[in-house]
Formats: structure tokens, C-alpha cells, sequence
């Protein structure tokens, strides 16, 4: 089955390029001139990538990702731009970008190499969505789950800080969105307490996990590659950020941490893990 790939850009020349590097066989590319057009190519369709440009008129990158997330939870993403300012790469991280391509593009060989990857990753994804043992799981959990005020099983998350103050900040907006919180204050003691149960929602501040804390996080997401996970971090660089995009990490939260920010990108990784147990539940 060839590797299906959109193309958003409103930039002709970079849809022009972009299709001769994609013809061959093992591909089967579709092109969108505008975000609009874009997100109407997900309707009735599966796409495997999505390479779109981030900076377009009308409904940009950004906007386009957060329809498409709505649709298609696993659908592999390819931002093509630089990212600018932390900000910015913080807001892609927590849209569920794959990763990104610096344009213009120094090897248009290397952007087909990353396409290719990315597919390989988002087939596994959803074929993990249907494993029958990852079905097994979570029915067993669902049955032996405490129930929240609207009879669904509660989530669970376990947290990674040092910080009493940030601890207590996060169990209490958990608990507003209906998740038990399982604390932990060093890394060893969350390994301890992973290798027990796996949580619905996994929390790491980095503060504590040394100069470079990739290495642990990266460990983390090949132990747990299906478990949403949120990164807090205090001041990242633009190099940190875009360094853990590859991690495919659920969002990041920058200290201070701000209630409408938790509420907002936390909440929306909480939607996408019920969302995906119901639609787990109906296929198992």
C-alpha cells in the first residue's frame, strides 16, 4: 500500500518541488494550496503524513493541525518552517508535530527520508490502536477503575517534580478534570513505580533530571510509547524544544505554571486519551 501524503502550501513552487520528489510509486501524494483545503482533504479520507507549511493565509499551520487532531489522532505531521521564537515550538509540540523542516529545504531527499520514517511510526500507532492485547489492558482496567461524577472510568496519571508547590498545583487542576494523581519526586522512584502500572497520563518536570534531560525522556517514550506524556519545563531554549519533538510528546507546560495554560493544552491531551480509550473499547 503506497505512503499516503497531503501537501499544504499555498507557496506553488514548493507544491511543485514537493510532487516531483513524491513520484514515485511508493507514494500517493494529494496537494492543498491553503489550509482551508487542507483540512477538507480529511474528510472520508486516512492520510498517513501531512507536510504543511506553517505560515499561510487564512487558516495557517497551527490552525490546521488543531482540525486535523480532531479527526485524525495518529495521522503523522511534518511542519515545514523554522520555528522562530520558544513559543512557538512549545505551541507545535503540544499540536502533536512529528517534526520539523527547515525550508528552504537543503535536500529535498532528506524531506522524502523524513516522510518516509514518519509513515513507518504513525503505521505502527495505529496498528498499536488494534493490538489485542493492548484492548485486554485497558478493558481490564476499565473494569476495576473507579468511576468519576459521570460513570467513565477515572484516568490516572503519575508525576514527575521536586516541587511541593508545583505537585500540589497539578493535583489540584487534575482533579478538576477528573484524574487521580500518583506522585513521584526522583526519577528512580518513577522508574520504580512504572515498571508497577502504566498511567493514562504521565507528567515529567524537568528541573532535577541534570544538564540534559533528553536521554531520560527519550527512555521514557520507548518504555511507554503510547502513554500521553507532558513535559514542565522552566525557561527552555528554542534548541531544547525542538529537540524534543521528535519525542512525540503530548504538550509542554513552561513555569510558572498558569491554570488557563494547564486547562487548556492538559486538558486537550485529556480529551485526546478518552477519545482514543472509547474508540479502543468499541474496536476491542
Amino acid at each position: 500500500m503506497p505512503i499516503r501524503v497531503l501537501i499544504v502550501d499555498d507557496d506553488v513552487t514548493v507544491r511543485t518541488t514537493l510532487s516531483y520528489a513524491f513520484e514515485a510509486p511508493e507514494f500517493a501524494i494529494e496537494l492543498a494550496d491553503s489550509g482551508e483545503a487542507g483540512v477538507a482533504r480529511f474528510t472520508g479520507a486516512t492520510w498517513d503524513v501531512l507536510l504543511i507549511d506553517k505560515n499561510m493565509p487564512g487558516m495557517n499551520g497551527v490552525d490546521v493541525i488543531r482540525a486535523v487532531r480532531e479527526r485524525d489522532l495518529a495521522v503523522g505531521v511534518l511542519m515545514m518552517t523554522g520555528l522562530g521564537t520558544v513559543d512557538s515550538a512549545v505551541e507545535t509540540l503540544s499540536l502533536g508535530v512529528d517534526d520539523y523542516l527547515e525550508k528552504p529545504f537543503a535536500d529535498i531527499n532528506e524531506v522524502v527520508e523524513h516522510v518516509r520514517k514518519t509513515a513507518a511510526a504513525v503505521r505502527d500507532r495505529r496498528q498499536g490502536a488494534t493490538n489485542a492485547i493492548d484492548h485486554f489492558r485497558r478493558a481490564s482496567s476499565h473494569l476495576a477503575a473507579p468511576k468519576g461524577e459521570s460513570g467513565a472510568p477515572a484516568l490516572r496519571a503519575t508525576l514527575l517534580t521536586a516541587s511541593a508547590a508545583d505537585a500540589d498545583f497539578v493535583a489540584a487542576h487534575l482533579k478538576t478534570h477528573g484524574v487521580e494523581l500518583d506522585r513521584t519526586a526522583t526519577p528512580a522512584a518513577l522508574v520504580a513505580r512504572l515498571q508497577q502500572t502504566a498511567p493514562d497520563l504521565l507528567v515529567v518536570d524537568v528541573e532535577g533530571l541534570g544538564d540534559d534531560p533528553l536521554p531520560f525522556l527519550t527512555e521514557l517514550r520507548r518504555l511507554l510509547p503510547k502513554v500521553a506524556c507532558v513535559v514542565i519545563a522552566a525557561q527552555p531554549s528554542l534548541a531544547f524544544v525542538t529537540r524534543l519533538l521528535p519525542l512525540a510528546l503530548s504538550c509542554m507546560l513552561v513555569k510558572p505554571l498558569s491554570p488557563t495554560e494547564f486547562d487548556r493544552r492538559v486538558g486537550h491531551t485529556l480529551d485526546r486519551v478518552r477519545r482514543g480509550q472509547r474508540l479502543a473499547g468499541i474496536s476491542g
